[in-house]
């Protein structure tokens, strides 16, 4: 299997990515709490993929990103990130994250965004491991009940919801930026998903592609936002594609 950096400036949420990638049968070869500590660990232990924190002290998850892609430019980096840092996520997509996770997590997802990025083989995961996000971290520690917090607990001890909330996601592949489309979108997503686009806007050739994920209809304010971005993106002079579930309502 693979080996695997990981960097977080919790030291709870650095045991329990390493019991599930341990118990999925990964190696891990270095842990570090900071960006600076990433680039040398990543240098000394020459991991097969980085699984990487951004908020951290001393140097962020941003310039430890920049570091090792410019070292390495075929590094294999995943984010693993709390949902209020998500303009700081697309930035370390367009710096060469190949993929990353909304804080929290579950065993589950981690391992299949693994999987994915080292087109490994799907596997079924056992049970389910919840990663709390960083509120949860620091309300923990404050109350001393970070011991309670034990990697193997399940669901009932650490009741977060998972992942699959997300509305849409965002990765880059073969120079594209993939655009992942859940559920509909309000306003609030819609503004959300139109900075996206504005962050990607300064490469010279934009590449998006805008699928549609199991949606059966297309409600008002979501079809509104995609036209826009593809009418957009088009007279930057990029490139868009729109495929999916209900691409043909479009």
């Amino acid at each position: 299997m693979a080996k695997i950096l990981i960097v977080d400036d919790s030291s709870l949420m650095r045991r329990n990515l390493k019991y599930i990638l341990e118990n999925a049968g990964h190696q891990v070869v270095g842990e570090a709490s900071d960006g600076v500590q990433a680039y040398s660990e990543y240098v000394r232990t020459e991991p097969d993929l980085v699984t990487m924190d951004i908020t951290m002290p001393r140097v962020n998850g941003l310039e430890a990103i920049k570091k090792i892609i410019l070292m390495d430019p075929l590094a294999n980096i995943i984010i693993v990130s709390a949902i209020d840092q998500k303009s700081s996520v697309f930035e370390a997509v367009k710096l060469g994250a190949k993929q990353y996770v909304i804080k929290p997590v579950t065993e589950k997802v981690i391992l299949e965004k693994i999987n994915k990025v080292l087109q490994l083989p799907e596997e079924i995961v056992g049970k389910t491991v919840f990663i709390p996000a960083r509120e949860e971290l620091a309300t923990a520690e404050s109350s001393g009940q970070l011991n309670g917090l034990e990697a193997s607990q399940s669901a009932e001890s650490v009741p977060l919801e998972p992942v699959s909330i997300v509305p849409f996601t965002v990765e880059k592949e073969n120079g594209w930026y993939l655009i992942a489309i859940y559920k509909q979108l309000d306003a609030a997503l819609a503004s959300e998903m139109k900075d996206v686009i504005q962050a990607f806007s300064s490469e010279p050739h934009l590449k998006v592609s805008f699928r549609f994920v199991e949606l059966t209809q297309l409600e008002t304010v979501t079809s509104k936002t995609v036209k826009g971005l593809v009418a957009s993106i088009e007279k930057m002079g990029g490139e868009v594609r729109v495929t999916g579930t209900v691409a043909n309502l479009m």
